[in-house]
């Protein structure tokens, strides 16, 4: 069972980052800060898919952040 709620843990954390830089793309101008807020969550969705890959291992892993970050 803690594999499975963690699993669900770290692709709900990507798809919250994922979200968070989407917002940041289309938000109105908040200057330099934008990119590094941008930066910084993908940094995040790559510490989440780290995780991930001890979980399920790394092909696993690529293909479903790809797929979150497809949505």
């Amino acid at each position: 069972m803690k594999g499975q709620s963690e699993f669900a843990r770290l692709v709900s954390q990507i798809d919250a980052e994922h979200q968070a830089a989407k917002w940041a793309i289309t938000a109105p101008n908040i200057g330099t800060a934008q990119h590094r807020f941008i930066t910084r969550r993908l940094q995040k969705i790559g510490e989440y898919h780290q995780q991930l890959t001890q979980l399920v291992g790394p092909e696993t892993a690529i293909r479903i952040v790809s797929e979150r970050m497809d949505k």
